[in-house]
């Protein structure tokens, strides 16, 4: 199991902070997330018109951050996990943007789309080898789910998209029973997870955000 920094940024200025922390301390970034090379980054989105519907803030678009991601790491092997939250018309512009990018060799990509997106995108971009289509599901929306094996899901433990929610001891037994079950699929887990959880799972991640932030910014 590894922990997955999340980078969900709404200014540019938190975006090179966070990337210029990283740069300044691998070793410790390594330790904690327990990650072994090549690095790995979470990649949070809130579109513009799924952040409408939930009424809450836009970040920064896929554009700035890969572009950021990219001028600092460009000769580093990156595997980026990208999680975009959007409605149709924001997905319609998501793929149009990943339809005319450029990867880089160095880094391996993995999307994750919500399903009724996955069979589109997976098609479309099964000859880039450095990209990788998943499936995210809110929560509420995966403990019924009809997982397919060998695809990469983000089980959100909290809804996507607002802040200041608490991870349920019952939400947390239910994804880790989902991890459980379906052994020939990556899940990544998102939403309320601190850096201190401990699984043996090997098809596991979890994104962390304020609990990995905060320790990597401590001085201890």
């Amino acid at each position: 199991m590894q922990f997955l920094p999340s980078l969900l940024e709404y200014s540019t200025e938190s975006l090179d902070k966070k990337i210029e922390a990283i740069k300044s301390d691998s070793q410790k970034f390594l330790e904690i997330t327990s990650q072994t090379k090549p690095i790995k980054l979470h990649l949070d989105f809130v579109d513009k018109y799924f952040a409408q519907d939930r009424m809450v803030m836009q970040s920064l678009e896929v554009k700035t951050v890969l572009n950021s991601v990219n001028d600092n790491f460009g000769e580093t092997s990156l595997e980026l996990y990208i999680h975009l939250m959007g409605d149709t018309e924001d997905l319609l512009n998501d793929y149009k943007f990943f339809e005319d990018f450029t990867t880089n060799s160095n880094h391996k990509y993995y999307i994750f789309v919500p399903p009724k997106f996955f069979k589109t995108w997976s098609t479309n971009f099964k000859e880039n080898k450095s990209i990788k289509i998943g499936i995210w599901l809110d929560k509420g929306n995966w403990n019924t789910f009809r997982y397919m094996p060998g695809v990469n899901y983000l089980l959100m433990t909290v809804l996507a998209g607002k802040s200041g929610q608490k991870l349920t001891n019952e939400t947390m037994t239910l994804a880790m029973n989902t991890v459980k079950t379906h052994p020939d699929s990556l899940f990544l887990v998102d939403g309320g997870w601190e850096v201190e959880f401990k699984s043996n799972y090997k098809n596991l991640m979890i994104v962390s955000h304020t609990s990995f932030w905060n320790k990597f910014n401590s001085k201890n």
